[in-house]
């Protein structure tokens, strides 16, 4: 506790001393949009940019554009800590219920859970993305449907869509659990919030930002050439440095060559960019239909519980634009597979050898311990969108094994 406090307090400052970062371009969206003029245009760079985030994105610019600058990077650093500290308390929650005997571990599990995803924690704290607070919404949201508290988690996942619409799956997995009071709030909430903002900027204007956001949305998601810059629509973000992991770009990059995208050419076997995007399409509806299928079969609550989480790397993998800041939302479902290696002798050797090698590979190779170009061929191949899919495959027999079971010692020779 003591040093979760001084780190607290390291963080806070440190993001006060930010003068880069995504928050910083967040808060001159919000300035933008409050004046009245475009909040995609950014009059520094004479370019558009934030495509890919709705114009309700403001609900979180807006009132962050309203502080001085300093004050809401510690305000928005608070918030994602604060995330942190309320995905424990819920995940504590769980734990309890399915494994009393292990209530007492849990600062432990939790430390090894963060520890695995702190590379992206980390991105997510320094640069101010708030993928921590969304994941808190989608994790919270599943948690009270489950609870049948379903108006209340439905106003929090659309907290979370409004600003963050690569949650999306998280609501397929209610609708295969029947969660219909779920589903019926965010559709009613979700439209009237996404609309509200045209109050202030202006109907007409207000409108015309969405119409030229889903044009450009839909443009960009039916991409099949993605390492062709000039194809990409202005303000939406092309293949540059292969830092897009999404599950489409990392396919594309295996079979197609870079481009002008400025990636490392690592692609083993060429094919038509049609059929690049196809075999991604493919592997992604494969990756679902295991999910729903043991989603839909699952009767065990704890079980129900473990799917819903599995979905958080399946919303990673579907969305056409995935930054490494945006697995910070795992740390849930990485919990949930911490909590099995602990929970279950007969998996333990291979789920510790599996983090191990995850850590090393996702948290570790990067540029500051293997240098810039070792660290660039590292992104290039996707080492983290394959890690992924590695675990939403592991979740599909797993999720049996996430049942409540008898305690540990009951299953010791």
């Amino acid at each position: 506790m003591v040093v979760a406090i001084v780190l607290t307090f390291v963080m806070i400052e440190r993001a006060a001393d930010t003068t880069e970062g995504v928050i910083v371009r967040n808060m001159a969206f919000g300035e933008r949009f409050l004046a009245g003029d475009d909040p995609y245009m950014d009059p520094v760079r004479g370019e558009l940019i934030h495509g890919p985030y709705p114009p309700s994105f403001v609900w979180v610019c807006a009132p962050l554009a309203t502080l001085p600058r300093p004050l809401a990077r510690r305000v928005w650093c608070l918030a994602q800590i604060g995330a942190l500290v309320g995905l424990y308390s819920l995940l504590r929650r769980r734990l309890a219920e399915s494994s009393p005997d292990l209530v007492r571990h849990m600062p432990a599990l939790f430390t090894i859970a963060l520890l695995l995803v702190s590379r992206f924690v980390l991105r997510d704290m320094k640069g101010g993305g708030g993928n921590l607070l969304y994941g808190l919404l989608a994790v919270f949201a599943i948690d009270r449907s489950l609870r049948d508290r379903q108006v209340l988690a439905g106003l929090a996942l659309s907290a979370g869509l409004l600003v963050k619409p690569n949650l999306a799956p998280v609501l397929f997995f209610l609708l295969l659990r029947r969660r219909w009071r779920t589903l019926a709030t965010v559709a009613i909430v979700v439209p009237l919030l996404f609309a509200a903002p045209g109050l202030w900027y202006g109907t007409e204007a207000y409108f015309a930002l969405v119409k030229r956001w889903l044009t450009d949305v839909l443009t960009y998601a039916n991409l099949h050439d993605l390492h062709d810059s000039t194809l990409v629509p202005e303000g939406m973000p092309a293949a540059e440095s292969a830092m897009n992991q999404s599950l489409r770009e990392s396919v594309h990059r295996l079979l197609r060559p870079p481009g002008d995208s400025g990636a490392y050419d690592i692609h083993w076997i060429e094919v038509a960019p049609l059929t690049a995007v196809r075999i991604a399409q493919g592997i992604a509806l494969s990756l679902l239909a295991g999910l729903s299928w043991r989603a839909l079969r699952a009767r065990d609550a704890a079980e129900v519980w473990f799917l819903g989480l599995a979905f958080l790397p399946l919303c990673l993998l579907l969305s056409p634009v995935t930054w490494k800041a945006h697995h910070a939302v795992l740390l849930p479902f990485v919990f949930q597979l911490v909590w099995m290696a602990k929970r279950l002798p007969s998996r333990r050797r291979w789920l510790i050898g599996v983090f191990l090698i995850y850590y090393v590979v996702c948290n570790l190779a990067n540029t500051e311990v293997l240098g810039q170009e070792a660290g660039d061929y590292m992104q290039s191949l996707s080492v983290v969108a394959w890690a992924d899919v590695l675990m939403v495959l592991a979740a599909i027999p797993l999720s049996v094994f996430a049942r409540q079971i008898p305690s540990e010692p009951c299953l010791r020779p």
